[in-house]
Parts: C-alpha cells; structure tokens; sequence
C-alpha cells in the first residue's frame, strides 16, 4: 500500500536531507539550506485552485515538498552551471550606459553577445559541468538542442547541488534512481518520469523532479481534491445546472484514483453540447455553417436565416509583416439582423496562408447569438467552453458550448483565469431597440456633430461587431467622441501631444490649441519634462513629472484650465474606468445634465 499521502514526520525529513547528501545529490551547502527548511517550517506549496480561483496552501511536512526543493535546487543550479547567472550578469554590465534612446544596434548586440558567449565557457559553472560524464547515451538524441534556463525554477542560490552532479540531463537516470531507493518517489512515478524522458519531453533534472513532485502531489491531495470535487458537482445540480440522473451518471463514471476537469463535467450538464473540431468541415465558411445548424437543438428559437461567414484582413500592420484576419459573423432572426467580428489569426502580409488542416474555433464566435437572446430578454447567455490541452491554455480538438443563467454560471465557480467559461454580461438593458435609440438621443444632443458621415458609419460597424454592454462602451465605439488612454503609455515620443490633439478633435471644434511642445522623449532620463500648447492667443505651460513611461495627470488639469479660462462651454468628464487605462468625454452644461440625468451610471461610479 503507497504511503504518499502520509505526512512525514520532522525526523523522517531530517533523514532523508542526510540521505541526498550521502548519496551526492545535494552539496554540504543545499543539506544546510533543507534542514533549515525542515527545522524551520519553511515550505509551502499551492494545491488544486478551488473553482472560485481560490489557491489553497499547504506547510505540513510532505515528501512532495522535498522533491520541490530539489527542483528548484536543480533550476538554480542549471541557471549556474550553462552561465546563463554570468551571462545576465555581463549583459547588465553592457547595457547600464545605454538610455532609451540610445538602443544598440542589432549588429552591436550580435557582437556583444559572441564576446559574452566564447567568455561564458570559462565560467566557473560551466568548467564544473564539463567535467562530469554524460551517462545518458541511451537518451541523448531525444533531448532538446536548445535549453533555455529562464523557463526552469530557481531558488536564485546556487552551488546546493553536489559537483558530482549533473544539472543539465548527464546524471538525469541515476538522480531519479536514487530518489526511488530514497523512498522519496516510488518505481510507479519513476516509471512514468522515465517513459517522458524517453519520449523526449523531459531532459533535465530539475523538470524531471518538477514532474516526479507533480505526481506525488496528486496522491498526496488526492483524497481531499476528490471531496472537494463531489462537493463541487453537487453545487451545480442544485444550481439546475447537472439533473439528477446526470449528477448520478457522472459520479458513477470515475475510476479509481482520477479527478475530473470542469470540462469533463459539460459534456453531463444540461443545456450544453461537447463538439469535436474533427467533425467539421476545415474549411472556416462551411465549418462555421455546419456549427450553426447544431446550435439550433441547443438555444430555444433559434431560426436564423442569411447566415454569412466571411474572413477579412485587417488594415493595421502588427508588425513582423504580419496581420490580424478576423471572421465576421452575420444573421437574421425574426427581421433583426445580428453580427459580430472576433479574432481567427495573424497571417503574413501579401501571402497566401496555408489551409486550415483542423476547424478552428474562436472563442467570440457566439457573441451575435449573446444579442440575439439580449434582445429576446432572455436570462441566458451562451457561454464557449474551453479545454485546455496539455501545456496550452486553449484547447483546439475539442470545445463546448452551454446556455448559463448568471446564477448557473456563478455556481461554477469560474474565474478567467482558469480559462474554462469566459464572463458574459447578463443585463438585457443593452438590447437592439435601446441601443439605437440611445444613438439617437446622442445625435440630438450633438455628441456626433463633429464626425463625417464615414466615421458615423464606422461608429455603426463597431457596434453592429461588439458586444455593447455600457454606454461608456457604445460612445467608444465612434470615432473622435471618447478620448481613452493607458497612463503607462506606449508612446514614448510625444504622449502629450498626441492626447492633446485627441482632445481637441473630440472637443467638436471648441479646443482649437497650436505650437504643442513635448519634451517627452528628450527629457526621458531627467526628472522633469516640458508640455505647453498655445489657445486663442495665450500660452499654457507646465512642468511635468517624469516617470518612466507613466504619464503626469497635470497635462489633463492644463488642458482644464485652458477651457475654463476662455470660458468654454465643454468640459471633461471621466466617464470609462479600466483599471490604469481611463476615457474621457468633453461635453457642454447641457449635455452634461441631460446625460447625467438619463444615464447617470456613465459618470456615477467614477465621479472624482
């Protein structure tokens, strides 16, 4: 009987810190460092998240967290032993006279770092590796050609492994030999280890251990993870989202020893469907045409007709002659027409891309369907449900999709971050008939007199394509109309003149400021820098603080100050919250009271 979801007692953990000294893995040093550990209480690792993104912690003596420390030992020690730790170093050194705009040329880096790379081999890490026998000639043609240290773990303390020891894969065998005969693993995780390093996706010791700390951690937990899980599905057949035949089915499903992820669990909840993206046609225009008519079993009155699947390349250049395809979804349901534009890919500019070879799916796809029950003042959503595969976060075999009331959906638990069901916005306030007399309370209030019938008509599309959830939102979509920002900026050139200008083409010609001066990027490296702009016929200056890229709100009061001293009838209101990126709209009195008094949460939330 295993015994790996046992704690260890502090002297069984003192015993094996003396055992990796005697069999030379760990170096007098890391023996030091885990006894201080053990006698200390010094560890800690995350468990299973929670499915409300809570990361439970535990600190009890376990076998899992001596093989983390050796993982992280062995990453540490990696970093060392391939003079990444010097060539950081060296390159630091390099790169201190350089300012911002003084970058070094692509051919001054190269010879930088060949200097930095012939001098790394006499590094005294990499003299230490060198001298130890490569024992994996079993295994060596698997192993990658390439290693990057940054993506291993680190203590940032090197030298606790012992110099017998490889950290680069030589020693990658008998090191996970050594911890079974230790009793620190068992022959099934090492089986397993083994059987990855054979396959080539495992090479060095420090993921080898990372792995082996992986598996034992799951028996560890397992039976507290497995609790939790019941208690879990159980939650969603009280939400209505799991019947009670089905909850019953799904439990009765497991095997022993396996936990299930959120979406093994769809495919036994109502209202939902688990699609296979081999079933359908590679070919985006007709894959998304077969998808459609499945999801006709699946959303009550769902009768679409004219549905048009097209993929358009944008304008914009994303650089490296790159480019973002989108797909552009449209529909009719009872005479209403609905559509939206989402993401598909970066294709090379002026190059055909390759076919498809596998129906891809984006994420977005449904946003259109999400109108159409906002308009059928529905108390669902669909959501798309992702399955992450292997390392990657989203999953592209398989996908799924279930219709949620906002309830259901919290029972879920989800947040973002675990990148299984995606935040849908449940308020129906924002149907079709509101959103168009919203336009045109805001074209008889002038909000858009300033704009050319083609960037009205651009407004239009951007809310035909989105999903509108805020008025906030729906005023972004016109051109000239929101001004909106990141405070850390990513213009490092003239940040403030090109938001002055933003602000007087959204001023519908009542800010009308020339001779701008920005100092930005001559001041990058001093503690101040200058910002001043001339309207009817006085100069604004100010001294602005620098701050690396992060902008000084004092551009925004000079610019304040200049309506009021002119006795403008505008001004600007903070109207769109998100988070260090801010929106802001010039308005009249009257514009200002009329909105305030008919859609006050515009301005209520983050009045100042």
């Amino acid at each position: 009987m295993s015994v790996f979801g046992q704690d260890i007692s502090k002297k069984e953990a003192l015993q094996y810190a003396r055992k990796l000294g005697e069999v030379e893995i760990l170096s007098a040093k890391g023996v030091e460092l885990l006894t201080d550990y053990i006698e200390n209480n010094r560890f800690e690792r995350m468990q299973r998240p929670n499915p409300d993104g809570g990361i439970p912690v535990r600190t009890e003596l376990l076998k899992s967290q001596i093989l983390l420390f050796l993982s992280n030992a062995f990453g540490s020690e990696l970093h060392y032993r391939s003079s990444a730790t010097e060539y950081q170093n060296s390159m630091a050194k390099y790169l201190e006279n350089y300012g911002i705009k003084d970058l070094m040329s692509p051919e001054e880096h190269e010879r930088i770092t060949d200097s930095i790379q012939t001098l790394s081999n006499d590094f005294e890490g990499a003299l230490l590796e060198e001298n130890i026998v490569d024992e994996e000639d079993s295994i060596t043609e698997n192993r990658s050609l390439y290693l990057d240290p940054f993506s291993f773990p680190s203590m940032e303390e090197y030298g606790l492994i012992h110099t017998k020891r490889s950290a680069m894969g030589k020693t990658l065998s008998r090191t996970l030999n050594d911890l079974n005969d230790l009793g620190l693993i068992d022959q099934k995780v090492l089986d397993q280890v083994m059987r990855k390093i054979n396959l080539g996706e495992i090479w060095v010791e420090a993921l080898a251990i990372q792995e082996a700390a992986c598996q034992v951690i799951y028996t560890e937990d397992f039976d507290l993870n497995k609790k939790n899980e019941l208690k879990f599905i159980r939650g969603l057949n009280r939400a209505g989202v799991l019947s009670d035949s089905k909850m019953e089915e799904h439990i009765a499903s497991y095997q022993p020893q396996e936990l299930k992820s959120k979406f093994q669990i769809l495919e036994y909840c109502n209202n939902a469907k688990v699609f296979e993206a081999a079933n359908y046609p590679t070919d985006p225009v007709e894959g998304y045409k077969r998808l459609f008519k499945d999801l006709k079993e699946l959303i009550p009155g769902f009768n679409y007709s004219s549905l048009e699947i097209r993929l358009i390349d944008s304008d914009e250049n994303w650089g490296a002659e790159m480019q973002e395809r989108k797909l552009h979804i449209a529909f009719n349901v009872n005479n209403n027409n609905y559509q939206n534009a989402t993401f598909y890919d970066f294709v090379k500019l002026n190059e055909e891309a390759d076919p498809d070879t596998l129906f891809v799916i984006s994420q977005d796809f449904h946003q259109g369907i999400n109108k159409f029950l906002t308009d059928q003042n529905s108390e669902y959503r669909l959501y798309f449900a992702n399955n992450p595969e292997g390392g990657d976060y989203y999953g592209k075999s398989k996908f799924g999709l279930i219709l949620l009331t906002e309830e259901q959906y919290e029972a879920w638990g989800t947040y973002n971050a675990d990148y299984f069901l995606f935040t849908q916005n449940h308020d129906n306030t924002f149907n079709s008939g509101h959103i168009k007399e919203t336009i045109d309370q805001y074209r008889n209030l002038g909000l858009f007199d300033h704009l050319t019938d083609e960037e009205i008509e651009e407004g239009h599309n951007c809310v035909s394509n989105n999903l509108i959830s805020s008025y906030a939102q729906l005023l972004s979509c016109f051109p000239k109309t929101v001004v909106y920002f990141d405070w850390e900026t990513g213009n490092l050139e003239n940040p403030y003149e090109e938001l002055t200008i933003s602000f007087s083409e959204a001023s519908r010609g009542k800010f009308t400021p020339t001779n701008i001066v920005d100092t930005f990027a001559e001041d990058w490296q001093s503690e101040h820098s200058s910002f001043s702009f001339e309207f009817n016929n006085s100069k604004y200056a100010s001294t602005l603080n620098m701050a690396s890229d992060w902008l000084d709100p004092e551009f925004l009061s000079l610019i304040k100050k200049a309506l009021a001293d002119n006795q403008i009838d505008s001004n600007i209101y903070y109207c769109l919250d998100d988070g260090q990126a801010s929106g802001y709209i010039l308005l009249t009195q009257n514009q200002y009271e009329t909105l305030s008094e008919s859609q006050p949460e515009l301005f209520e939330e983050i009045e100042d």
